[in-house]
């Protein structure tokens, strides 16, 4: 059957005089949809929709002149101009501060000008003005210094010279020594060094060399150069230092000193050339991967692996026997579970007359949402369940099957209640009820006209 619904309607540009509360009118020249508010008087009467808002939002009428964007309790509002969904999805946001201490307009140019930047007057009217010009003055830094004058629009190049190299990136500028450093004295002496770190020195006032505390050199020139190297194990076949993971330290104690490796509980140290072996006698001892392949099969009495730690198997972890977990929970981090078991015990470890406050069941992790459950009730002794979390629903035994037999209708104020039998009819015509065929027949409801 054709069901149709009219609400008040009217060709006149003006809202309705008077709507009742939650009734309906619209205006075929405005092209607004109004509603009711409690009351039914001129002012009760709200605008809500309308092909008139669509137009603007399509872009064929203009908006308001006051269009106001809303926000949130700590974010400012914004407007996104998207680019053609051809090219993507990418946007530009124009965004309120999240505070301002008072109301601010911007009120943008008329024209635009090539090469200029865009600035504000301070009260928020904005224009474009051109770049200003301006100098300033660079120093080298040396004792009488080289100057230039940089003036806005020049270069300014960072050139690099004898093992310097220069490097500009994001604002940056790096200035690297590439490794060797050259030094030049009046008695002719030059040092240089490479990245692996070794000194070079030559030069024919080099009066004496004395060594065994370290390398000294002496030049007749004023002011004499002393190089000395306090590094001895850089230069002598001796140790420094031999750190042991959890010992203290061995430190050499003169050049002529001796490390020894000592033999003890099963430990061999054997020596070739610059090769210093330390292996382990007994092969009980030996922790290495295959060793221990080979042992923990041959382990056939109760055993206890670890102390109260937690211990982390890498790979697959297969038992060929039963598995019996003595701790107060189990965790599984699993995506899926596969039980041959064709019944579930819970609640295993109860004993006695249950309390009533003993519930089990099922529950449901839902993420984000409420999670739900499938719940025996057993201060109530039969089964529910619960779709939000709180509001738990019994599920029917066979007694209450049919125990569902009437039900009730009411327009606000009245309510009548409807039985097994019972006729319902709605008045002028528009609702009709049979009785038996739980049916009720829409055709036509129409709320008039006004002008």
């Amino acid at each position: 059957m054709t069901q149709i619904i009219k609400i008040k309607r009217s060709s006149s540009a003006a809202s309705p005089s008077t709507l009742q509360n939650g009734e309906l009118a619209y205006s075929s020249n405005s092209d607004y949809l109004y509603i009711g508010r409690p009351g039914g008087g001129t002012g009760d009467i709200d605008v809500i929709g309308g092909k008139a808002y669509i137009d603007m939002l399509e872009g064929s009428s203009a908006v308001p002149n006051n269009l106001i964007i809303e926000n949130s309790a700590t974010v400012g509002g914004h407007v996104e101009l998207r680019e053609a969904t051809n090219n993507g999805s990418n946007y530009v946001r124009v965004k309120s501060p999240n505070s301002v201490t008072a109301n601010l307009t911007l009120t943008l140019p008329a024209t635009v000008s090539d090469g200029q930047f865009l600035t504000t007057d301070g009260s928020g009217n904005l224009s474009f003005a051109a770049i200003p010009s301006g100098s300033f003055t660079i120093s080298d830094n040396q004792g009488t210094p080289n100057t230039d004058t940089f003036t806005t629009g020049q270069t300014l190049t960072f050139s690099g010279g004898s093992g310097i190299t220069t490097t500009i990136s994001d604002n940056d500028v790096d200035i690297v020594n590439d490794g060797v450093l050259d030094i030049t004295t009046s008695s002719g002496l030059s040092t240089n060094t490479s990245a692996t770190g070794s000194v070079s020195i030559t030069n024919t006032g080099v009066t004496a060399f004395t060594s065994g505390t370290g390398l000294s050199t002496n030049t007749s020139a004023t002011g004499a150069v002393s190089v000395t190297n306090t590094d001895r194990g850089s230069v002598q076949n001796i140790f420094k230092t031999v750190a042991v993971s959890g010992q203290t330290s061995v430190t050499a104690a003169s050049n002529t000193d001796t490390l020894t490796f000592a033999e003890s509980g099963g430990i061999t140290i054997t020596t070739s050339g610059s090769t210093v072996t330390i292996d382990s006698a007994d092969t009980n001892d030996d922790v290495s991967v295959g060793n221990l392949e080979a042992r923990l099969p041959q382990i056939d009495t109760a055993t206890t692996l670890g102390n109260g730690v937690t211990m982390t198997a890498g790979g697959n972890f297969v038992v060929t026997g039963d598995l019996t977990v003595n701790g107060t929970q189990t965790i599984l981090n699993t995506e899926t579970l596969t039980v041959d078991d064709n019944l579930i015990v819970l609640n295993n470890n109860a004993t006695g007359t249950p309390a009533a406050n003993q519930d089990a069941g099922i529950e449901i992790e839902r993420g984000d949402s409420t999670n739900v459950q499938l719940l025996w009730d057993e201060s109530a002794t039969r089964w529910s369940f619960t779709n939000d979390g709180s509001t738990f629903y019994n599920i029917p035994v066979s007694t209450e099957y049919d125990a569902y037999t009437s039900w009730t209708v009411g327009d606000g104020t009245n309510t009548e209640a409807v039985t097994s039998g019972f006729s319902l009819t709605f008045d002028a015509n528009t609702f009709s009820y049979t009785a038996g065929t739980n049916t009720v027949a829409i055709t036509t409801l129409d709320g008039g006209t006004y002008s």
